[in-house]
């Protein structure tokens, strides 16, 4: 659990100290959704989640084939 809870805190760290963007691509087939936080000048995955549209999952309605959201860092990273 230690452990666990160390990663979280280092996860929410790098969200709130870095600028980031969320990636949202629909395909033929799938939805996949990538998070990403910017670091000296490079996008470093935080986190990849991929679902089949005949999962039945509901998501936000998509206008073309993918967007990308961004987000400047909320606290200066010290």
């Amino acid at each position: 659990m230690e452990k666990l809870d160390q990663h979280f805190c280092e996860t929410v760290e790098k969200l709130l100290t870095h600028d980031t963007r969320i990636i949202y691509r629909s395909g033929w087939l799938s939805w996949q959704f990538r998070c990403d936080y910017e670091i000296q000048g490079r996008w470093k995955k935080i986190s990849y989640n991929s679902t089949l549209k005949v999962a039945g999952w509901k998501v936000p309605k998509l206008e073309g084939k993918g967007r990308i959201y961004r987000s400047p860092a909320l606290v200066p990273n010290a």
